[in-house]
């Protein structure tokens, strides 16, 4: 789980987008554009960010803040509550509170772990785009975008992103899976360029955590 939560932080937060035709005064190529132009001259981030997901099934609604930081390259570490996911690049780490359980593996880009370099190049080819117009999320203007996937085989069925129209961030994400759960990401706060010591990368279990090492 907490993978594909890494996968949709990296989407919340870079991404370019195939586009549609809109009646706006800047196209969604253009957005990308600029989203593309801030990651470019990004080497590190940390945004804090609050996730809630909506099971339509159960009716159950249940939300959860988190912090992502961001190294180029491919150095990224996810904190919330209940779990820590950590990768170096070659190692991953995946820690969860309750269990008092560590699990080490290496690190592997597929499509449910994956760097911010290889999305970008590669992802945006499976996913229509088109904007759809302007609105305002935690009372900043933004750019409302919607995602399609091209093939029906996957998991998300369709996809809103907010781009700010100051910074260039993606400031919201909505995400509806193929069981119609709806999970929304919600940028709070993004510091770009910050000193990120390596050390952030790593995980260094205690003694009485319970290690489990699938390398």
């Amino acid at each position: 789980m907490i993978k594909h939560i890494c996968l949709l932080l990296i989407m919340f937060l870079f991404f370019e987008l195939s586009f549609a035709k809109n009646p706006y005064d800047i196209t969604a190529k253009e957005i990308i554009e600029k989203v593309q132009a801030k990651y470019k001259k990004t080497n590190t981030l940390i945004a804090k960010y609050t996730q809630t997901t909506k099971f339509k099934l159960t009716k159950f609604e249940q939300s959860v803040n988190g912090t992502l930081y961001l190294k180029k390259e491919k150095k990224y570490r996810i904190e919330t509550n209940d779990q820590i996911f950590i990768t170096d690049g070659v190692t991953s780490w995946a820690f969860t509170n309750k269990t008092n359980q560590l699990v080490i593996d290496n690190f592997k880009e597929d499509k449910n772990s994956i760097s911010p370099e290889k999305f970008l190049v590669e992802y945006p080819e499976d996913y229509y785009s088109s904007l759809i117009g302007k609105s305002k999320v935690n009372n900043q203007e933004v750019y409302e975008l919607k995602l399609i996937p091209k093939s029906s085989n996957n998991f998300i069925k369709s996809m809103k992103v907010w781009v700010d129209d100051d910074e260039w961030f993606i400031r919201k994400v909505e995400l509806t899976d193929i069981n119609d759960n709806i999970t929304i990401y919600t940028v709070k706060k993004v510091d770009v360029n910050v000193e990120i010591n390596n050390d952030k990368f790593q995980f260094k279990p205690g003694k009485d955590i319970q290690v489990i090492d699938l390398r």
